[in-house]
């Protein structure tokens, strides 16, 4: 959140808004916060372990409403240790506002965070941004041409090392939290940001980035295949500078497979929606 419009106190809420020069959007965004805090906000699209997402528009569903369709993520007190990180580190909603403000600054698209809110001593907190504009990558790619899914893949690959030669590690760089905005060429936005953040020290940094790519080849995909996972592999590598890939390419497919055999022991065979990245190269 770039410089903050303002900050109140809301019941035990602190909200810290960003609504631009309209004052009655900012009176929308802090009904619609307090709404779900309260548990009175419809348009619920996906419940984590810590945390509900809900999608609507500010100030309601109206058909002449000229406010922007909006992602609010309200996040649970947080537990055991992750009491510690919201103490040392700040809330799930601030560390998120924050590390998307991080790779802005470094050039890379991300959602508008319109409003953090943090409540007292439960540690509850939420996060409203603003909706993406273009496709999440798994959508862009089933409506793709050959020709244009290919220039995509390597395009991504390119982002990706772009990404991680800023110093920039993604908390959870699945598919689903990549969105597409039609182009020539095509541009990224990177979502969900709860837990990236910069790559401090060398060591363990190449693994870091490697889980990036693990977790990118984890999901099956339309169209898909294993030739479409080398090619963001290798753009990976070059945008990185890597010239021995192999080696490292051969890691990551040790780190998927570690990680497929661990979720069928938790969850079972149908758990796993990929298992095929950069086998036996």
């Amino acid at each position: 959140m770039s410089a903050p419009l303002s900050k109140i106190r809301c019941e035990k809420w602190t909200l810290e808004l960003n609504p631009g020069g309209d004052e009655s959007f900012r009176q929308a965004l802090i009904k619609d916060a307090m709404a779900a805090v309260n548990g009175e906000t419809p348009g619920l699209v996906r419940r984590s372990r810590y945390a509900a997402t809900y999608r609507n528009r500010v100030g309601g569903r109206l058909p002449d409403n000229p406010y922007p369709i909006v992602f609010l993520k309200l996040f649970d007190p947080p537990r055991g240790l992750a009491t510690i990180g919201r103490i040392t580190m700040g809330s799930r909603a601030r560390r998120a506002a924050n590390a998307a403000q991080r790779l802005k600054a470094a050039g890379f698209e991300v959602p508008e965070s319109l409003v953090v809110g943090e409540e007292g001593r439960s540690g509850r907190a939420l996060l409203i941004t603003r909706q993406v504009d273009g496709e999440m990558l798994p959508r862009f790619l089933d409506q793709c041409g050959l020709k244009s899914r290919r220039e995509t893949l390597r395009a991504l690959g390119h982002e990706v090392g772009r990404l991680h030669r800023a110093g920039l590690i993604h908390g959870d760089l699945t598919p689903f939290n990549i969105f597409v905005r039609h182009g020539e060429p095509a541009r990224f936005v990177f979502i969900d940001h709860e837990r990236t953040g910069r790559a401090r020290m060398l060591i363990g940094r190449e693994r870091r980035e490697l889980r990036n790519l693990v977790q990118l080849g984890h999901f099956k995909i339309a169209h898909i295949g294993r030739t479409d996972r080398m090619r963001v592999f290798r753009a990976w590598a070059q945008a990185r500078g890597i010239d021995r890939w192999r080696s490292v390419m051969h890691r990551a497919a040790r780190m998927l497979e570690i990680r497929v055999t661990r979720d069928v022991a938790r969850f079972g065979l149908t758990a796993i929606r990929a298992a095929s990245l950069l086998e036996r190269v």
